[in-house]
């Protein structure tokens, strides 16, 4: 699910991510940030998939802005918060 048109290769997450996290983690101690990599295709049923395996709330998750080719409506992502 990494990359923009949802390449599943692990090389494409962004090399500076873990950074970012720790800089957001420094910033905010009582935020608990949890990144998870999931290969495969990101699709409504993935992210219904991963709020059962991690027991946390669809609303409770962020995602990126999708880009223009993003299949799916975000209405139909069951509640994810959309970064802009």
């Amino acid at each position: 699910m990494c990359g923009r048109r949802g390449s599943e290769e692990a090389q494409d997450i962004p090399s500076n991510l873990a950074d970012q996290l720790s800089t957001i983690d420094h910033l905010y101690p009582q935020l608990r940030i949890d990144f998870v990599a999931v290969k495969g295709t990101f699709t409504p049923q993935v992210i219904e998939a991963v709020s059962r395996r991690y027991k946390i709330p669809k609303n409770y998750m962020f995602i990126g802005t999708p880009g223009d080719h993003f299949p799916h409506r975000i209405e139909d992502l069951g509640g994810v918060r959309l970064i802009l």
